[in-house]
């Protein structure tokens, strides 16, 4: 059995400013066709995994985007569903948490920062000296 790996599609794969609606899903990102290639070489079994495969038109969407874009043939499957087979997930927005110490004010504004959601604006610095 191959690992899985489970790669998310808009900002990640495909180019995304803000949502448009179910069918309307972006550009490939420079090398992002490479990369889905390069795992699937390597041994992984490659998943795409998106919010937008919450409906039966978000995921004929990202279907005919993979094919479109050289992928059907690679990606085994679409979900929206996390699963425990996943070896790895591969999104533009996670963070990773590996069981140490967490600095959630830094992890939170270095990704409001990364992907420009000033609507992300929390005023950490308020949330903390209110703790």
């Amino acid at each position: 059995m191959k690992p899985v790996a489970a790669v998310d599609l808009d900002g990640t794969i495909a180019q995304y400013d803000e949502w448009k609606g179910e069918e309307s899903i972006g550009e490939p990102i420079e090398g992002a066709t490479k990369f889905v290639h390069d795992l699937n070489a390597a041994g992984f079994e490659v998943v795409v995994f998106s919010a937008r495969a919450s409906s039966d038109a978000g995921v004929a969407a990202i279907w005919s985007w993979l094919q479109q874009n050289g992928l059907g043939q690679v990606v085994t499957e679409v979900t929206n569903i996390k699963q425990y087979r996943f070896a790895v997930m591969i999104d533009d927005r996670a963070i990773q948490y590996d069981g140490g110490e967490f600095n959630y004010v830094t992890a939170l504004t270095d990704a409001r920062d990364r992907v420009g959601m000033r609507a992300l604006a929390l005023n950490v610095d308020t949330q903390i000296a209110g703790s």
